[in-house]
């Protein structure tokens, strides 16, 4: 089973809905329904279209990277995101940090107090320690 923060590989859709290449993605969440679905954005190693405040860039000296399973300086697209049936996904490749995954899914905030942050319909802990977020009753692992 897939965790939030899993770096796997997949074939990311294009815009224009036809096949995408190979490339790795970052599991957001599963989603809550019964279709085996994955919430993922696309990472790419064409870092120049990371978006300031926006895209996390993940680099050879940082501390995810070597868990990644990444093989070169790479943006988390945030802004590329698609729903992935689990049959398309190839495999995991590697992982990133809580902390990381934290910080990606803060970007989707809709609304917070200091407790609680809401992320696309989800419910974080605003806490390091946190290990579930709660989507539509349905508990996601962290």
């Amino acid at each position: 089973m897939l965790e939030p923060g899993d770096v796997v590989l997949f074939k990311f859709p294009e815009a224009d809905q036809s096949q995408g290449k190979l490339r790795p993605g970052l599991v957001l969440s599963e989603t809550p329904d019964t279709y085996d679905d994955y919430l993922i954005c696309m990472i790419s190693s064409q870092t120049f279209q990371a978006i300031d405040g926006f895209d996390v860039i993940i680099k050879p000296g940082d501390s995810d990277f070597s868990r990644s399973g990444l093989r070169t300086e790479s943006v988390i697209r945030i802004s590329r995101i698609a729903v992935v049936n689990k049959e398309i996904l190839k495999g995991k490749i590697g992982s990133i940090s809580f902390e990381t995954l934290e910080k990606i899914l803060l970007i989707f905030q809709i609304g917070s107090n200091q407790k609680t942050t809401k992320v696309a319909g989800a419910s974080l802990r605003d806490s390091k320690k946190a290990k579930s977020a709660s989507t539509s009753g349905v508990a996601v692992k962290l």
